[in-house]
């Protein structure tokens, strides 16, 4: 099963450290398994890790459907009405029309996405079905706010949404709880890259725009400069994201310092974060 978890993950190139921070695959072990792909030609070692080769990569998919299978199975048999959002090796995202998540599904948090924003104290309110996490590993059924804005972003990515995750990141922030490595780590694990490294970048934005006193209609296409000081645009930022002005004023109304958040933000928001 080792083998299967470590596939799992070469849908780019990978270390063994990478792997060994969201399985029970030691890292040791992870760096045997990754040899011995190397050995047989199976995989090939790149700069930033190792990957499949090309003639390989249906072993990934394989991982991929044998994995969402044993959840999908797994969580129906408990609760037949459910849907499940995402999955991989040890975790799984899923939504349920009525679940008390007392006697079912060990290792499941039965609040997450926008319904838990109110542990940081945001009283942000969701019509949709709430979204629970599950996880195999213990550690992992305590959420963190990184969690928390990457399985709201994975549920559905609007411009509401986008905007919450917003101020909860600089709230974040503001609380020295925000690790610019892990979140780099979640939301590329978790397949939203593109979407989640915007939000630092957003934030700073918002900080911008504070200090200078402008107000941008909600929805607009946003330039953000990353640390090179060229704007960035795609759209992806047009479509799905809230202008600074908008994040910058939820902010006030729930008492979230933006412009410090920006301020600390800067410097982590370099060429990973802004590409």
């Amino acid at each position: 099963m080792a083998r299967l978890r470590i596939l799992w993950f070469l849908t780019a190139p990978r270390t063994a450290s990478e792997i060994a921070q969201f399985t029970d695959v030691g890292e040791t072990r992870a760096r045997q398994v990754l040899a011995e792909l190397r050995r047989r030609q199976i995989a090939t070692e790149t700069e930033t890790g190792v990957r499949l080769r090309p003639k390989y990569e249906p072993l990934q998919s394989l991982a991929e459907s044998v994995f969402d299978v044993f959840h999908t199975t797994e969580i129906k048999t408990e609760l037949p009405e459910s849907t499940v959002v995402w999955t991989a090796p040890h975790e799984a995202l899923f939504t349920a029309p009525s679940f008390d998540g007392a006697d079912s599904l060990d290792g499941t948090v039965t609040q997450t996405g926008l319904d838990q924003f109110t542990q940081w104290g945001l009283e942000f309110r969701s019509s949709s079905t709430p979204l629970y996490y599950r996880s195999t590993r213990s550690e992992r059924t305590t959420l963190t706010a990184m969690d928390v804005i990457i399985h709201t972003l994975c549920r559905q990515v609007d411009n509401r949404r986008a905007e919450y995750s917003a101020v909860l990141l600089a709230e974040a922030v503001t609380n020295v709880t925000f690790s610019q490595d892990r979140f780099l780590r979640l939301v590329d694990h978790y397949d939203i890259k593109e979407v989640g490294q915007y939000l630092p970048p957003l934030v700073v934005a918002s900080a911008e725009s504070e200090k200078a006193g402008r107000r941008r209609t909600s929805g607009r296409a946003t330039s953000v400069a990353t640390s090179s000081g060229e704007p960035r645009e795609s759209t992806v930022i047009r479509s799905l994201f809230p202008s600074p002005g908008r994040v910058r004023d939820t902010a006030g109304q729930y008492d979230v310092d933006i412009s410090r958040a920006g301020e600390e933000l800067k410097d982590a928001v370099d060429g990973s974060l802004s590409k």
